[in-house]
């Protein structure tokens, strides 16, 4: 379990400073970042969305599971779909 923990803050001090360059940036906005993993306007970012997106995007190496961690991750009501208040959350520092 410690190790889990270790983890998770390794991966925190990971990212936190990613996330802040990202909303430093003037050209960023949540809304527009969550519209583009949400070209059709569903409302929400299932694990297949993420999956398309990155493949649009030419990211390799992820799987399908992986793509669900990162919604688990971000899904604070636990219905597998991610709405933009949890991507905004999630993604903000």
């Amino acid at each position: 379990m410690a190790r889990l923990f270790k983890m998770e803050m390794e991966f925190h001090s990971e990212v936190e400073p990613l996330k802040q360059k990202m909303e430093t940036n003037p050209n960023y906005s949540h809304k527009i970042a969550y519209k583009t993993l949400d070209p059709t306007n569903l409302g929400f970012i299932e694990v297949k969305t993420l999956d398309n997106f990155l493949k649009r995007n030419k990211v390799k190496g992820v799987t399908l599971e992986d793509n669900a961690a990162v919604i688990r991750r971000l899904d604070l009501d636990n219905d597998g779909k991610l709405r933009f208040e949890e991507f905004e959350k999630g993604i903000a520092s």
